[in-house]
Parts: structure tokens; C-alpha cells; sequence
């Protein structure tokens, strides 16, 4: 027969084990491991897959704010993270930033190309940033009101179904060399007003500026105007019905950089178009890309400027 003695011992371990694991799971919270690391998340079934970077400067009682980077279709996270230099960046900026990665390197961002299999198997690629949000906030101590999001190309216009899907869990978002999918207009009701920032160059040979059909044999879906899509947002957001316009060039007749505000919008949003004349699908300032993608330009740093306009604007 079991005597009182050892169920108290018992009941005494069991407490004690309990309070382990919770200054256990306090301390793996505060605890920002340096570096670069791959991770994954069971999301649909399906395993996803991530590169994070943090910072070894971080300071181990404060909640930082989360970048995610979004790649283009047909890239990877690594393939980002050279092209836009954003862990180089967090290291003196003091954040996290996370390139996640697409199911056959294709994001799910309402164009319906059925030749992509996250389309045409309907990835819930908005369900899995939302669930990677909650994992790496459960894990890492992370500033809920400071959670963003950027890509370029098929990443870019994913930023835009983010922006429509889950504003109430990021700040801002970021777009480069990305337009709305046609296909999302009629899902265009955001639950939140959110601060937007776009780069597009006019002669990009895959987005075109002015709308239509994307790639270069224009069998990957419609994208509206790069215009429209910065009025959308700024419409919803009640900006200023007229931007604010600065022209940003080295040579002052024949500006290469027109910069489009709208702002004063609700919560402080605003809506900032960055149009590139000239350029090509291109991340400026970024690594240089393949003639095939169009001109390069480098008079501004789009990662350092994303930063910057991230920095303006946390969620209320």
C-alpha cells in the first residue's frame, strides 16, 4: 500500500516539473538564438519551410518587430535574402526577419494560374504566414503591433492578399514590382486600413505598369494598373484624394524616380508609390538581375526605404 508520504512526494515532483517547464518555456522566449536558421510548420498537411535571421544584438527583454520577405515566383528564401540584403539590415536595425518559402516556389496570390500547383491546389498561403506569426511569437518575444511584410513579384502581389486577408496582424506592407490580381478586386474589403508602400518600373517586362496580362508570354494571369492599385488602397485607407508628388532624379529633365503620397489616412496610414521610369522587375538598390528582367536602377535603396516607412507605422 502507497502511504501519504510518497503521494506528497509525487505531488511535490509533479509541481516541481511543472514549474520547470514553464521557466523553461519563458526562458526558450527571451532567448533570441542568433543566426541564420531553417525551420518548418505543419500547415494544410502540408510541411512548410522558412529561413530566419536574428540579430545577436537584440535585447533579451524587449519585444522586437518581425519582417517577413516574400521571394518571387520560382525563387527561394536564400535567393532573397542575397537580392535584397534585408538580414544585413535587422543586424543594425535591431529585428527579426523571415523569408518564407512557397509550395513549388509559386504563392498562392488569387491569380488562379493552374499551372501552378499552389493555385491550382488552393494553398491557403495567407493561413500559413498567420500560423508562422503565432509559432515564431510563441517562441520568440515578438512586438504584436510591429509584424510586417514585403515581397517582390509573385511575393509582392501576395503582400497585397495579405494585406487584404490579415490586416489586423500587420502593420504595413511592401511591394516591389508587384501589382492587385485582377482576381482579387471583388475581394478588395480589408477588415483593417493598413499602410502600403510600391516600387514599380514602367518598362517592367512581367508587371506591366498599366495593367494586363503578367510574363513575358502573358500566361500567368492579370494584375490591374500599378496606379489603380495604389488608389485602391489609398480609397480604402480615406487618404488624401491627391498625392503628394516628389520628383527624385540625377538628372532633372529627365526624371528617373516619381514619388506618389497619399497621405493622412485612418490610423495614420498612408499609401506611398515609388514609379521607376525605366526600369525593369527589379528590387533597387538590390543585387543586379538578368538583362531578360530590364533596367537596373540604383538611385534608391527599396529595403533600407521599406524599413524606414515600416518604422512609421505599428498596428493600433
Amino acid at each position: 500500500m502507497i502511504n501519504t508520504g510518497t503521494y506528497l512526494a509525487v505531488f511535490v515532483l509533479i509541481l516541481l516539473l511543472i514549474i520547470t517547464g514553464v521557466a523553461l518555456a519563458e526562458k526558450s522566449k527571451l532567448h533570441l538564438y542568433p543566426g541564420d536558421r531553417t525551420g518548418t510548420l505543419i500547415h494544410q498537411g502540408i510541411r512548410r519551410h522558412y529561413l530566419i535571421h536574428i540579430p545577436n544584438n537584440l535585447p533579451r527583454n524587449q519585444p522586437v518587430p518581425l519582417v517577413f520577405v516574400l521571394h518571387g515566383g520560382g525563387g527561394n528564401p536564400a535567393a532573397i535574402a542575397r537580392l535584397t540584403g534585408f538580414s544585413l539590415l535587422a543586424d543594425s536595425a535591431g529585428f527579426i526577419v523571415v523569408y518564407p518559402e512557397a509550395v513549388n516556389r509559386h504563392w498562392n496570390d488569387g491569380r488562379d494560374v493552374r499551372r501552378f500547383r499552389s493555385h491550382r491546389k488552393k494553398i491557403d498561403d495567407t493561413g500559413f504566414i498567420s500560423s508562422l506569426i503565432d509559432t515564431l511569437g510563441s517562441r520568440l518575444k515578438i512586438d504584436p503591433s510591429r509584424i510586417y511584410a514585403c515581397g517582390i513579384s509573385n511575393g509582392g502581389m501576395m503582400c497585397h492578399r495579405l494585406g487584404i486577408e490579415l490586416p489586423d496582424r500587420l502593420a504595413a506592407i511592401a511591394t516591389v514590382a508587384a501589382a492587385l490580381p485582377e482576381n482579387l478586386l471583388d475581394r478588395f474589403q480589408p477588415a483593417a486600413p493598413l499602410a502600403v508602400l510600391m516600387f514599380n518600373g514602367t518598362a517592367d517586362p512581367l508587371v506591366p505598369y498599366e495593367g494586363g496580362y503578367v510574363g513575358i508570354n502573358g500566361k500567368n494571369g492579370r494584375v490591374i494598373s500599378v496606379e489603380r492599385t495604389a488608389e485602391l488602397w489609398a480609397e480604402f485607407n480615406r487618404c488624401a484624394r491627391e498625392p503628394e508628388q516628389t520628383v527624385i532624379a540625377t538628372n532633372p529633365e529627365k526624371p528617373e524616380i516619381i514619388c506618389k503620397k497619399f497621405p493622412g489616412g485612418i490610423d495614420g496610414t498612408e499609401v506611398v508609390l515609388y514609379r521607376l521610369n525605366g526600369a525593369g522587375h527589379i528590387w533597387p538598390g538590390g543585387k543586379r538581375r538578368p538583362l531578360k528582367f530590364g533596367t537596373y536602377l540604383a538611385t534608391i535603396n527599396a529595403t533600407r526605404i521599406i524599413w524606414d516607412f515600416f518604422q512609421r507605422h505599428c498596428r493600433h
